[in-house]
């Protein structure tokens, strides 16, 4: 968002983060931690809100979130195209501007857009009640229309039966992207992502942390956020391993190497975290037989008791694989990503 300043924090409000559908606890853990006196939290499918008085600054903290939403009024619609009309009289009893300038600031001429979500029996789709918000919000403070690429205000309206929520989002397009991560190869995740394993792996500041298959080095470069005794990270790709080299910490230790033979000391790991390949963006002949061999070699290098986080959609292969090496294998939580439902593990050697 251009021109953003921070609040004063002394009036408490609610806010609205979404996230990967999967997360909703991690992201509830997250908040807790860094915005103290944070409460009255409600939880739905990829969305978490609670009250708080807190900066901007304070909320951009969160690493786990992929956006942070304002939220600045509820009130009650109708179920039918009609009531779509009561869009003025809702927008007069708000007081947008004040809303804006405690977060974003205003000024005359902002590009707006205006996104709707819709659960109930409406007949009217959420393509009208966005058209017809955007009208209004046009009309009555001079905005302009923006697009999905060229915007100042992002607002959205989440209507569930007859209630509805008039939120304004506070995080620009580029923050579930971090501006330190340059460029993603093929299969990567988001940094969000990332940072949800990162956390769920407890990082310690004596951790010898490694990712072998490090694609864009997005989750070496989400574990930097933590002290660590050291960070590496590697591929078996070079040229996947020059492109994480322009997104991995000045402290992160990166290499091209295979991840079932790697140069590593016996006993010199604690932690692994890492987006296994699930053989779709990046072709693999036999799964199964990579996660034997992978988790043969991460016997290996794992201290006792050391573990891994890992993230795939090919559940059985890895379960198959933790039994024939002997890792403890817990499956975490499933989450919901481009259509696919992978699932997040924490494999503990015996």
């Amino acid at each position: 968002m251009k021109n953003s300043v921070a609040s004063s924090g002394a009036v408490p409000h609610r806010f609205l983060v979404t996230m990967v559908p999967g997360f909703e606890e991690i992201v509830r853990e997250e908040i807790e931690e860094k915005i103290l006196g944070s409460g009255s939290f409600e939880i739905s499918r990829g969305k978490v809100s609670f009250r708080a008085s807190c900066n901007l600054d304070q909320l951009l903290e969160l690493k786990c979130a992929d956006n942070i939403y304002y939220q600045i009024a509820h009130f009650r619609i109708g179920p039918h195209k009609v009531d779509l009309k009561q869009i003025p009289n809702v927008l007069r009893k708000i007081k947008l501007i004040d809303a804006i300038n405690y977060y974003i600031g205003y000024r005359p001429k902002l590009k707006v857009i205006v996104r709707v979500s819709r659960v109930g029996k409406h007949t009217y789709s959420r393509f009208d009640a966005s058209d017809a918000f955007l009208t209004e919000l046009v009309k009555r403070y001079s905005f302009g229309v923006g697009s999905s690429e060229d915007h100042d205000l992002s607002f959205r309206v989440d209507i569930v039966d007859e209630v509805a929520i008039l939120s304004l989002k506070l995080t620009p397009a580029e923050f579930r992207y971090r501006t330190s991560t340059k460029q993603f190869s093929s299969g990567a995740i988001r940094p969000t992502i990332a940072h949800v394993l990162v956390r769920l792996s407890n990082p310690q500041k004596f951790d010898s942390f490694f990712d072998p298959f490090c694609g864009s080095g997005t989750i070496a470069a989400e574990r930097a956020y933590y002290d660590s005794a050291r960070i590496v990270t590697s591929d078996i790709n070079p040229e996947v391993v020059a492109l994480a080299s322009l997104n991995v910490s000045d402290r992160t230790e990166i290499y091209c190497w295979d991840a079932c033979q790697t140069p590593l000391d016996s006993s010199s790991i604690t932690t692994i975290v890492s987006n296994l390949p699930w053989g779709k963006q990046i072709v693999v002949e036999d799964i199964t037989a990579l996660y034997m061999k992978f988790l043969l070699e991460a016997k290996r290098i794992l201290r006792n008791n050391g573990k891994i986080i890992a993230l795939t959609d090919q559940s059985n292969s890895l379960i198959k694989a933790a039994e024939s090496n002997e890792f403890e294998c817990t499956q975490l939580m499933t989450i919901s990503l481009h259509g696919l439902h992978p699932s997040v593990f924490v494999l503990t050697k015996l």
